[in-house]
């Protein structure tokens, strides 16, 4: 099985979707998940477990109630795993729900219960790292389950327990010695391991020396049917050679294949065996990285805090020069406020005089135009007077006429 891709949500310490695309990990033969104790490392070992079979390795599948994230406050988001994997040349999504309990919808009071779900799909037409579209095999949870086990060849328990190692004993088995080894392996896999073996090559042997066994009897009752009691007078005849040899072909040929059989049963023990060699130099390896940098850290502190005090030093170089510009300032202060205190007075002073000037200013003005008014009203009085005297010589002239003109008329009249 070659993984592609998890989608988790809302499972486990995973509040929201998150997406791990193994694709990135192509051409890779060594993948380290790091992290803190709760970050969530075995969560996408469980996940993976159990959108194949419905249930999560060893006793924590004891708390499968419990996989819903407790930091999933929408009550519209559904817990689930989907895993998209590979075998051959197929590939294959399933998608698994558990049974949970969420917050009704609308704001209402109360949980409402989640029913278990699982489908699974048949990926066709993914193209140079698409996964294509699904065509829908079925929506049923055994169904789903058994066509699982039919696709990998391996039951829940041979998954999680063939490729899921516990969490907590891998760091273990690579540090410890070969014989304590044996004794996590016995019980990781339930069996010794080396048990195991051991079984398979004595069972092995026993069909051999059974063999070896039939053969000695079918033998003796052919010797005995021809009437020879040496055997290897039997065997130097061609007779007995040509009795003896299509059996003892047929048991040459068996004890082939299961020499061959515990041969690659024994060359898949040792590479094993040397991968877990191999990981333990690199766990080991990566422990003393881990210590080197340890031992480095304070000097990779000092250093750091002497980089960022240099990027500091312009900033405090100029902090310098404006405290000290600041100082002059206060110094120069001191010495001019009692200047402009004085100052200040004298603009009040000033600001006073120029204001009276402004006064006086206004009323010379007003005499001004009051002597204007003056004068010229005497030049009107002057006029009215000129003008009350013409008019009075006027009328004396003209009275002056008119007594005239009478002194003629009456002179005329006389006359008469």
């Amino acid at each position: 099985m070659k993984p592609l891709l998890l989608e988790i949500q809302a499972f486990g310490p995973y509040a929201d979707k998150q997406v791990l695309d193994f694709r990135h990990l192509e051409g890779t033969d060594l993948v380290l998940i790091e992290g803190p104790t709760g970050a969530g490392k075995t969560t996408i070992f469980d996940a993976i477990s159990f959108a194949l079979f419905g249930r999560v390795p060893g006793a924590r599948h004891d708390s499968m109630g419990r996989l819903r994230s407790t930091h999933a406050s929408a009550a519209g988001l559904a817990t689930q795993a989907i895993f998209t994997f590979q075998t051959g040349a197929d590939i294959y999504r399933v998608e698994r729900s558990p049974e949970y309990w969420r917050p009704k919808k609308g704001g209402r009071s109360g949980e409402t219960k989640e029913p278990a779900r699982a489908r699974l799909y048949r990926v066709v037409g993914g193209i140079d790292g698409d996964l294509g579209r699904d065509e829908p095999l079925t929506a049923k949870i055994p169904e789903v389950n058994d066509r699982v086990t039919e696709i990998l060849g391996l039951s829940a328990d041979q998954f999680n327990q063939v490729l899921v190692l516990p969490q907590g004993q891998f760091r273990d088995f690579l540090l410890s010695p070969s014989d304590q080894k044996q004794q996590l392996l016995e019980r990781l896999f339930g069996d010794p391991l080396h048990g195991r073996i051991a079984e398979i090559l004595a069972m092995e042997q026993r069909e051999a020396d059974q063999r070896l066994k039939d053969v000695d009897a079918f033998l003796s009752r052919h010797l005995d049917a021809a009437g020879f009691t040496d055997g290897k007078e039997v065997l130097a005849t061609a007779e007995g050679v040509d009795l003896a040899l299509p059996f003892l072909r047929d048991e040459e040929e068996s004890a082939r294949q299961g020499l061959q059989e515990a041969t690659e049963l024994l060359g898949r023990v040792r590479d094993v065996a040397s991968r877990f060699d191999r990981l333990s130099e690199l766990t080991k390896e990566y422990e003393q990285q881990r210590l080197h940098q340890g031992a480095l850290e304070p000097r990779r502190r000092e250093l750091d805090l002497a980089d960022r005090a240099e990027m500091l030093r312009p900033l405090l170089e100029d902090m310098a020069r404006a405290e000290k510009m600041a100082t002059s300032c206060k110094v120069t202060l001191a010495d001019l406020e009692p200047r402009l205190a004085k100052a200040m007075v004298e603009e009040d002073r000033v600001a006073a005089d120029i204001a009276a000037f402004e006064r006086g200013a206004k009323d010379e003005e007003a005499w001004r135009t009051e002597g204007a008014r003056l004068a010229q009203l005497e030049e009107t009085e002057e006029a009215a007077a000129k003008e009350r005297a013409e008019r009075a010589r006027l009328e004396v002239e003209q009275k002056r006429l008119w007594s005239e003109r009478s002194r003629a008329v009456t002179d005329l009249l006389l006359a008469v």
